[in-house]
């Protein structure tokens, strides 16, 4: 049996799922009329990142206190390289991508524990109120990366310890 086109499915309807999330909205905020669009998280969700490195390198100086900052709010974000490299790794480095969208699903899902999340440039939070399907769909790309390389890595094995035989 050719497990070649199986694993095609799998990479492309990884693919689809995370271009999909990228039309939805990710999650909405309490006071907030109209929710965050996935392809804006997407693009400036890298700034947020930057601002938690800042903090910490202020904090470990001790020129800030954490009195009114919430750690790693914006840390999720990174498991968008980690996802798009999986994809690139995906045909050629199978295990390499097990890890790679295994980092990216905990990422993932480490939004989940996220409360609120920074507005503006000001430094203030709002809470989240729902999770939309642009996150759903998003978290759905990398766990479908995921199966489809332990999917090729199991199936690469069994196929060498057939041909030993």
């Amino acid at each position: 049996m050719n497990h070649k086109p199986l694993k095609t499915y799998f990479f492309v309807i990884s693919i689809f799922l995370f271009i999909a999330s990228l039309t939805q909205d990710c999650y909405c905020l309490d006071g907030y009329t109209e929710c965050m669009e996935s392809i804006g998280a997407l693009l400036w969700g890298w700034i947020g990142v930057l601002y938690e490195i800042g903090f910490i390198v202020e904090m470990l100086q001790g020129t800030i206190t954490t009195e009114n900052y919430q750690f790693c709010t914006h840390l999720s974000w990174l498991a968008n390289p980690f996802l798009i490299i999986a994809f690139v790794t995906f045909n050629f480095y199978p295990k390499v991508t097990i890890l790679l969208s295994s980092v990216s699903t905990l990422f993932m899902l480490s939004f989940l524990l996220v409360k609120s999340v920074i507005v503006d440039e000001a430094g203030h939070y709002r809470e989240i109120k729902t999770y939309q399907a642009g996150y759903y769909l998003w978290l759905a790309s990398s766990l479908i990366i995921l199966i489809g390389s332990l999917y090729s890595t199991i199936t690469y094995k069994y196929k060498e310890r057939k041909n030993d035989l």
